[in-house]
């Protein structure tokens, strides 16, 4: 492999959101957490514990696919956001001393400030709007790796 000698024109592609193909057997719904799973699923809604483990959090998904009842000829892909803040059910009681605390994805439409482990963080919690939910800026959480301390903490705990 040799090194550049001229420019080179990548075709860039803005990275706020990718698209992905998702599996079979998942509904997709708009404005979810979303997770790349090594037990064979791949691209999947996210999910805390045993399912997450070895996963890690990809983003939230903009659009709504079901591909529940299989691939089959869908054509359709996921468009995972990258970047952005988004509003979340809180676990719990959200309250100001959250804000600037790592969320943790309960499922793919809950966040906490603690959760069994292993748990994925989706990102750091900006804002409180209610009471019953969290805002969530996620830039920093992509790719971020289970949260496996040794140690399980009660999903209710907030």
């Amino acid at each position: 492999m040799t090194a550049a000698a001229q420019n080179r024109y990548a075709e860039r592609q803005p990275s706020e959101y990718v698209p992905y193909n998702g599996a079979s057997g998942f509904t997709y719904f708009s404005h979810t957490f979303q997770m790349y799973s090594a037990l064979g699923t791949g691209i999947r809604p996210l999910v805390q514990g045993a399912g997450a483990s070895n996963g890690r959090f990809i983003g939230v998904n903009d659009n709504n696919v079901d591909l529940s009842a299989g691939l089959g000829a869908s054509q359709d892909t996921l468009n995972v956001w990258k970047t952005g803040e988004f509003t979340f059910d809180a676990n719990g009681t959200g309250t100001s001393a959250h804000i600037g605390q790592i969320a943790y994805g309960i499922d793919d439409k809950t966040a906490g400030v603690s959760a069994a482990a292993p748990a994925l963080p989706v990102g750091e919690i900006v804002g409180i709007p209610t009471t019953s939910t969290y805002r969530i800026r996620i830039d920093n959480a992509i790719n971020a790796q289970p949260n496996d301390r040794g140690v399980s903490w009660a999903a209710t705990q907030n």
